[in-house]
């Protein structure tokens, strides 16, 4: 067999992450480089992570649900490759290398310095900012430090998003808070993919203009 390969060397460092993959035998990482670099054809960024998919065998239901997102027209959807990967020297099986979720131009292109937002739903990172009335473990991600006003914005337009699903006389006012056809789109990948994080408690992203 003739390969094609191409050979790219980069000063970069790396650590553990996830949450509860951490714990697992095949741990997950992010990778930092120094400078910015387009990786197999994918955004042109420092932040990289390589998931190790401890508990799908398949290997590949990441990647699927990547791809049915992508199919469903999500403005931003993360681009994910199976790489072999090794670490010093040893080699560690075969993995998901992906783009990070992050606020920039080729990824999240929200404008946080005009005041957009991204948040996490977690419920295994501390401090917790706030929880809503109805349960969700919310997170500021970028800003990492909001203001006041920030924050009690955000507090107030989840409760209101929450007091109309949860409204004795269910109505459409939902719809003034969330653009439908992400929401819906969404709600489809989770049943789709089984998601075990797919009911608000963890590893959730959203943005709010």
């Amino acid at each position: 067999l003739c390969w094609d390969i191409t050979e790219f060397k980069a000063n970069c460092r790396i650590r553990g992450r996830g949450n509860s993959t951490w714990g697992m035998p095949k741990k997950p990482y992010k990778i930092n480089l120094d400078e910015k670099a387009r990786i197999f054809n994918m955004s042109n960024d420092k932040e990289w992570c390589v998931l190790a998919n401890y508990c799908d065998k398949s290997l590949l239901r990441n990647i699927t649900a990547m791809e049915i997102s992508r199919r469903l027209g999500f403005s931003w959807t993360p681009k994910m490759t199976s790489v072999e990967f090794y670490l010093n020297g040893r080699y560690e099986g075969v993995y998901t290398f992906c783009e990070h979720k992050k606020v920039s131009k080729e990824r999240v292109n929200i404008n946080v310095d005009a005041g957009d937002i991204l948040f996490e739903i977690e419920q295994s990172l501390e401090p917790v900012c706030w929880t809503t009335q109805h349960g969700a473990p919310m997170m500021f991600t970028d800003p990492k430090n909001p203001t006041a006003e920030q924050t009690a914005y955000a507090k107030s337009f989840f409760k209101g998003f929450e007091d109309a699903l949860w409204a004795k006389q269910f109505s459409t006012v939902y719809s003034q808070y969330i653009d439908k056809d992400s929401f819906i789109d969404n709600f489809i990948i989770q049943e789709l993919t089984k998601n075990v994080d797919g009911n608000l408690r963890k590893s959730t992203f959203l943005t709010l203009p």
